[in-house]
């Protein structure tokens, strides 16, 4: 209650006699999609009311108004009411109350009443997955709201039913719902709820599987007749053997706990057993001799006995002798010994004679072949510009190409003025006698934002014919693990994408001054290392970005990789960064980004993604070290399978070290991918670590042999299940689990589906080049005039918004801060509307008004 109010209501002989008094006004409110928001104002010896929204006066045609009298004081009111169904510029409204009394007394409101709209999003960012989860283990099922506005609250249910936190099932500040210690009753369909002003939403359930493992019980006492006589025994197994030697036995249950939900039996054997203790020693004897063996090619054959009768028991001495007896032998060859071995000798050396013969006509015919080689002419590759389609024919032009839909197959013409290699510089982008260029050259302008991809033609280079097809792109993997994309890349910009590898490169419009070919490879960090520090090692693959052009890029160009780097937190991060100049070292701490000239962001959504920006063409590589002993690693973990055959086939588990450029995480021939995840592995003594596989829940109709696998880290990087069909109906389904061995609290299930449709399995693509902005050009461009200096408060603002606080002392230095913001905006892939909620949190809801209008 207001002061104003509470004059009124309990003091009104205190309120001057014709005083106008405001007694209510809002001070926010929501329009929903439907249903206008209804502001109202009250005031007291007021003749009329008026509002005020956004410096303009609204119109009395708009307003209704009404009197009465306070049931409490029997005061009389006035109060004027009007509908706010559409905000005005900026997506809001700030309106003031304006009372007028006698004499024209005007007396306005003091709080003013902000009216926005509330909306809620349908996807939310962040959902909760089914799992799987032992009795008494951790949990936190993630929930990130849908965008809104206003900030939704969380809410979860289990099976229908609303949760109340306790000590067992916490709701984080985020929205995330913590099980601190899974319980039996834990388990069921979990649903997170986001309310707001606007509505609900829910996301799908997330069905939580508690299960309990078995356990054994405590050994029961040894049972068994252990009375033993010494001398006879001895006899006795002298006899007959060890078996007379008397055991003893003891058991055990699984009941403590006994397996529930599903849980693993106990691993182990229920019973056990071992022989009684033996109150004298035994000395050992021997067995009878064996057979003489065949003559051997020495002419010697022998003869073996076993210290078995008894063996040495309870400290016995051991059998006095030899074990092996040999003689000499006169039967079969041996009996004209002096013959065969003359003839065996020349056999030998006519062999000998032979073999160096025909080693002596291969050399030759080697060195024929290779002179032969070297006096025929080579083709050389050709590098052309492109001649432009138009109307169906092909019309020759320096400009860029006329694209159209459905695109043909361009013809790469052999002009001589165009980029057939680079005199001038050590760069030639010419590999193996083949065109493998890639012209990319579009527009995204105007008010669409078009998506241009270039098609794939094969054909092949040849001696004779002085022309090669166009590609899309150029990739493929290279010797030592490399990976290569080459494109021609025009002033519009455009991204090379690396899949296999997990690398982008977004090249921003503008960025080139003229159309230039860009060089993008990764290379596993095995040899052109800078010199590290002591304990650092490389956290990702090198990275190369090259160009045959003289001119640097005229805005930073924008790299994306991924690296192995589990926690930030527990690792100190450095970047080598090498120009023509040479490799420089760069802390990566953030707290003082100016000193470097790239600025490094790690992506929030897709933590095993750093995206940073480089000023010039050059190479870099991120490097860590551990702040404590055995730190988390990011593994790729992807599952493979290749059907040749309908009734017996492979599936390929394959662990890689995320980042490490190394080519082997990718599936081989014919192989199609199933699945893929991440798996946290602690790092151990040397760099080793082993992991388990374990093959379960297989389909009825199919069947393997081994159930269990390996991994060791160190030497191999894949394991294969053989799988065998015994039936034939039914689709194949099964989960494979890994874990580490020294880790039993971090580790990975895989579910695998194969059915009939194999053949449309996708394959995993190599390199991709587009032009895939999220926002056209002109958009951005407009944005950046509004946002960049000298209005320095308002780009500062977006940066801490979208989660890069940091960037706000690096783009200090930048001629335009928020093209390169924006920029790794588009690097990091999210929706428009993302941008249009943080540009709202940065207080500039103009700019993001711009882009919902673009978006819808």
């Amino acid at each position: 209650m207001n002061y104003t109010s509470f004059l009124l209501l309990f003091l009104p002989s205190l309120i001057p006699a014709g005083e106008v008094v405001i007694t209510s006004f809002p001070s926010a409110g929501f329009i929903l999609r439907n249903e206008p928001f209804v502001l109202s104002c009250t005031a007291i010896n007021a003749i009329s009311i008026r509002f005020r929204c956004n410096h303009k006066w609204v119109e009395e045609s708009r307003q209704w108004s009404m009197e009465g009298i306070h049931e409490d004081t029997s005061t009389p009111y006035l109060q004027s009411s009007m509908n706010i169904s559409k905000t005005g510029e900026g997506n809001e409204e700030r309106c003031h109350c304006y009372a007028v009394g006698k004499g024209e007394r005007t007396v306005k409101s003091l709080n003013e009443a902000f009216i926005t709209s509330a909306f809620m999003r349908k996807h939310f960012e962040q959902t909760p997955s089914s799992t799987r989860l032992r009795e008494g283990s951790q949990l936190a099922l993630p929930c990130v709201p849908p965008l809104a506005h206003p900030s939704p609250t969380i809410e979860w249910t289990k099976n229908g039913e609303l949760i109340i936190p306790d000590n067992y099932l916490i709701i984080a500040s985020d929205g995330s719902l913590l099980l601190s210690s899974a319980r039996l009753q834990d388990g069921g369909n979990y649903v997170c709820i986001a309310k707001n002003v606007a509505g609900s939403r829910s996301t799908p359930p997330a069905s939580i599987h508690v299960y309990v493992d078995g356990g054994w019980s405590e050994w029961t006492d040894w049972s068994g007749q252990c009375t033993i006589d010494c001398h006879q025994l001895s006899l006795l197994i002298r006899v007959r053997g060890h078996e007379v030697i008397p055991t003893r036995s003891r058991r055990r249950r699984c009941n403590n706990p006994t397996p529930l939900n599903g849980g693993l039996p106990c691993n182990g054997e229920e019973e056990e057993s071992s022989v009684c203790p033996l109150p004298c020693s035994i000395d050992g004897g021997w067995s009878e001799w064996e057979r003489w063996s065949e003559c051997s090619s020495e002419c010697r054959t022998r003869r073996t006995r076993q210290c078995a009768r008894p063996s040495p028991l309870n400290g016995g001495l051991p059998c006095g002798g030899d074990p092996l007896e040999w003689q000499p032998c006169s039967s079969g060859i041996c009996s004209s010994q002096w013959s065969l071995s003359s003839l065996s000798d020349g056999v030998v050396l006519f062999s000998l004679i032979a073999v160096f013969f025909l080693l002596s006509i291969l050399f030759c015919l080697c060195i024929l072949i290779l002179c032969r080689q070297k006096k025929s002419p080579k083709s050389q590759p050709y590098y052309g510009e492109i001649a432009r389609y138009k109307s169906g024919g092909m019309v020759d032009g320096m400009g860029p190409p006329f694209i159209q839909s459905p695109l043909p197959s361009f013809t790469l013409m052999s002009v001589k003025s165009g980029y057939a290699r680079c005199e001038s510089g050590a760069c030639n982008v010419s590999r193996g006698g083949e065109s493998r260029l890639a012209l990319l050259e579009g527009s995204s302008t105007g008010s669409s934002a078009k998506k241009v991809f270039l098609t794939t033609t094969t054909s092949s280079l040849s001696e004779e014919d002085n022309y090669a097809t166009v590609y899309d792109y150029a990739g493929g993997e290279l010797m030592g693990g490399d990976c290569i994309l080459e494109a021609k890349v025009a002033e519009c910009g455009g991204r090379l994408s690396m899949d296999k590898s997990r690398t982008d490169l977004l090249i921003g419009e503008g960025s080139l001054q003229s159309p230039t070919i860009i060089t993008l490879s990764t290379r596993a960090p095995f040899d052109d290392l800078p010199f590290l520090e002591d304990g650092e090692m490389a956290a990702s693959s090198v990275i190369s970005v090259s160009s045959c052009s003289p001119s640097p890029p005229r805005l930073p160009l924008l790299l994306s990789f991924s690296h192995f780097l589990h926690a930030i937190d527990q690792w100190t991060v450095s970047l080598y960064y090498h120009s023509s100049y040479g490799w420089d070292r760069y802390e990566v701490d953030g707290t003082n980004p100016c000193a470097s000239p790239t600025f490094i962001h790690f992506d929030p959504i897709h933590p095993s993604l750093v995206h940073c920006t480089i000023p010039q063409y050059g190479k870099l590589l991120l490097c860590a070290r551990p702040k404590e002993a055995n730190p988390f690693i990011r593994m790729r973990v992807s599952i493979f399978t290749r059907m040749d055959r309908r009734d017996s086939f492979p599936l390929r588990v394959s662990i890689v070290r995320e980042g490490s450029g190394v080519s082997d995480l990718h599936q081989e021939d014919n192989e199609r991918l199933l699945a893929e995840s991440h798996l946290g592995v602690v790092t151990e003594e040397g760099g080793e670590a082993t992991i388990t596989l374990k093959l379960q829940h297989l389909s009825p109709s199919f069947v393997c042999t081994q159930t269990n696998g390996e991994i060791d880290l160190s030497s191999q990087g894949s394991y294969s299940f053989r799988i065998e069909r015994i039936d034939g109906s039914g689709p194949f389904l099964a989960r494979i689990s890994l874990q580490q061995t020294i880790c039993t609290t971090n580790g990975l299930s895989l579910s695998v589906s194969l059915d009939e449709d194999y053949d449309q399995l996708v394959m995993r693509e190599d390199t991709r080049v587009s032009l895939d902005f999220l926002l056209p050009h002109p958009l951005k461009r407009r944005i950046s005039s509004i946002l960049d200096p000298p209005s320095e408060r308002d780009w500062m603002s977006l940066a801490r918004s979208l989660g890069m606080p940091s960037f706000v002392a690096f783009g200090g230095a930048l001629s335009s801060p928020t093209t390169v913001l924006l920029l790794l905006w588009e690097a990091r892939r999210q929706d428009p509307c993302h941008l249009s909620h943080a540009l709202r949190l940065s207080g500039r809801p103009d700019v993001a008004q711009m882009i919902d209008k673009y978006v819808r």
